[in-house]
């Protein structure tokens, strides 16, 4: 009777350890780049705010579709290849669009591109149509703003 009772709890602790094991839930909703791939293309942007230690801020829109409306604007092709980005052209608007000299590359690690610089931006949301940039600690006083895009093409 012994036997039979050890080898029922055997077969109890077996099933139980083999029930509890899990796997990664394959849930990327907590993932706000999603399909990397998105991030290719022509982007206006629409918003732009800085915030600083104090709580003191500086915020614009601008409406990339009718730049004459605020009389400037930006906008930023990207490219991406693997865990490359390549942000080839940003052009700014003043008057007519001309080339920026802000151009600059980066590796994707995460939600993070990691620029050549150093700097990190961090994308809070990508979607098909919208792209959101914090960029912390970007400038020696420990600022960061908030970049809101908006897909042109």
């Amino acid at each position: 009777m012994k036997i039979l009772r050890m080898i029922g709890m055997a077969l109890v602790v077996i099933l139980m350890s083999v029930h509890f094991v899990a796997c990664n839930d394959d849930n990327d909703d907590d993932d706000p780049i999603g399909e990397i791939e998105l991030l290719e293309g022509e982007w206006g942007l629409i918003y732009e705010g800085d915030f600083d230690s104090n709580g003191c801020k500086w915020e614009a829109t601008f409406n990339p579709d009718n730049p004459e409306e605020d009389g400037e604007g930006l906008k930023l092709k990207i490219r991406v290849n693997g865990d490359k980005v390549f942000v080839q052209d940003s052009d700014y608007y003043d008057g007519c669009w001309e080339p920026w000299s802000e151009s600059f590359s980066g590796t994707i690690i995460g939600n993070q591109i990691i620029k050549n610089n150093g700097y990190k931006l961090t994308i809070t949301e990508l979607t098909s149509d919208r792209l959101i940039i914090e960029i912390a600690g970007s400038n020696e006083d420990g600022d960061w703003s908030v970049a809101k895009y908006k897909r042109m093409n």
